[in-house]
């Protein structure tokens, strides 16, 4: 007769299906609407709000990636000569 031997299950992954010996390593997206966001300190502001959340929780950050607003092409004049 064959015996067999019970393990512990292995507890499932985090989502994203990533498992990790350390701390989660994560990504920052910070974006902006409008130009006068990227004039102001708003990415920055974010930047650290962001940095000092991960840091409390233990969090590796590996990129921050920055976000601004698509350039907007000026208005064209209408064609009067008609």
């Amino acid at each position: 007769m064959r015996t067999t031997r019970k393990t512990a299950q292995s507890p499932p992954p985090p989502l994203g299906g990533v498992v990790t010996d350390g701390p989660f390593v994560v990504g920052l997206y910070l974006r902006v609407s409008t130009n006068q966001q990227v004039e102001g300190e708003s990415l920055k502001e974010q930047e650290d709000e962001l940095s000092k959340y991960c840091q409390f929780k233990g969090y590796r950050i590996h990129k921050s990636t920055r976000k601004k607003p698509n350039p907007v092409a000026p208005p064209t004049a209408l064609n009067t000569n008609n």
